[in-house]
């Protein structure tokens, strides 16, 4: 097992199986945002909290503390790039391996980028408590709509690495240039495959603000919780092709990876 398998089984079975579940609201929820946090900071990112209004969690957590968990690096370069997973699980739902796995391959990735330098800055977002939220216009020290134009494009790992189905990777207003570069990636790849998801789900919420998405995921949701659900060489796979993705974007502007040249507008 190579170094970053050995991390990213680490991340997987510490949230999966030491944590498990993270209802939003619960302690377990509020104890994985403190693993996440005290990760970026080790690496030299700098972590907010973005709180927002949720009812309390079924074991009487503080509905207050809940909210996305977010690191950056960068602060200074001209554009944005953000990279996405979920943090919580829902309630009595089998779901904690898929979710973690997705924090586990962005921890990783966390921990491979902070030590290059970047042409943009780098945003890892870990949403809580339903679709993904971009509150902090403070990423650019503007408003929310300039801080939108100012990002390159998203990247969400949804349930990537699973043991019995392939990594997949769908695009969202995107440009036909960068759908295009992409896909040359995955020649590099032949376990992994191109899709087309449907719009509406976590990974293309940003497509609504014409915000380009990318989207690592797995062909089918995991069917249980623990490791074996998941595969090393996989978990591997989405965390490489997700930094080969950011170096792709790089070279890139907010123009160059709209769909539509209204977006530039924001």
């Amino acid at each position: 097992m190579t170094q970053i398998e050995r991390e990213l089984a680490d991340h997987l079975q510490h949230l999966s199986v030491t944590i498990g579940p993270r209802p939003p609201g619960s302690r377990a929820n509020s104890v994985a945002a403190d693993y996440i946090e005290d990760a970026l900071a080790e690496w030299g990112f700098a972590v907010d909290r973005e709180p927002y209004a949720c009812s309390g969690g079924p074991d009487g957590g503080d509905s207050a503390r809940l909210g996305n968990v977010v690191g950056r690096i960068g602060m200074g370069l001209p554009g944005r790039v953000v990279l996405c997973a979920r943090l919580d699980t829902e309630a009595g739902a089998g779901d904690a391996d898929e979710s973690a796995a997705s924090i586990a391959v962005l921890l990783a990735l966390g921990r491979l980028l902070a030590q290059h330098h970047l042409r943009h800055g780098l945003d890892l977002v870990i949403y809580n408590g339903g679709g993904p939220r971009l509150t902090g216009g403070a990423s650019c020290g503007t408003g929310q709509s300039v801080f939108l134009g100012c990002i390159v494009a998203t990247v969400s790992f949804d349930g990537p690495g699973q043991a019995f189905a392939p990594n997949t990777v769908s695009a969202h207003a995107a440009s036909p240039a960068l759908a295009a570069g992409v896909r040359r990636l995955l020649g590099r790849y032949p376990e992994a495959v191109w899709a087309d998801l449907p719009a509406g789900l976590d990974h293309s919420i940003f497509a609504c603000d014409c915000v380009p998405g990318l989207a690592v995921g797995g062909a089918a949701p995991a069917p249980t919780i623990g490791l074996l659900a998941h595969s090393t060489h996989r978990l591997r796979e989405a965390a490489m092709l997700g930094a080969e993705i950011v170096a792709l974007l790089q070279y890139q502007t907010p123009a160059s990876c709209r769909a539509s040249a209204l977006a530039t507008s924001l």
